[in-house]
């Protein structure tokens, strides 16, 4: 599942294999006590919800939809989601700035410069 997921970014964004280290995947559970949705707890109900959060950089609108497509169809398909269940699956996109954000001191917006020059 991971390995698709981060397929179905890579290739709403049209990133270079070399690049794969920036597409990060993590789980995270809750309880059905813990999330409810019009006023009754998940535990209450048979209904199921999922939600994908996305943090990227620097995206226009294009690339957005190119997202919301990939991961929909890519999850749609590994949750075995009817179409009228797509509406359980909400696609949250947080936009950052490159010079916001560091993996091991160095900006993503210097990380993307060294990789870009690899290629």
């Amino acid at each position: 599942m991971v390995r698709e997921i981060t397929n179905a970014i890579m290739r709403a964004e049209n990133l270079a294999e070399s690049q794969r280290g920036f597409c990060t995947v993590h789980f995270m559970p809750y309880r059905g006590e813990d999330f409810a949705i019009g006023g009754t707890l998940l535990s209450d109900s048979k209904h199921k919800d999922y939600f994908i959060e996305v943090h990227e950089r620097n995206l226009n609108e294009q690339k957005k939809k190119a997202i919301v497509k990939e991961l929909t169809s890519t999850l749609a398909r590994l949750f075995e989601l009817k179409p009228d269940q797509l509406f359980d699956l909400n696609i949250m996109i947080y936009e950052y700035n490159p010079q916001n954000f560091a993996i091991g001191g160095r900006f993503m917006s210097e990380l993307e410069r060294s990789t870009q020059g690899s290629q």
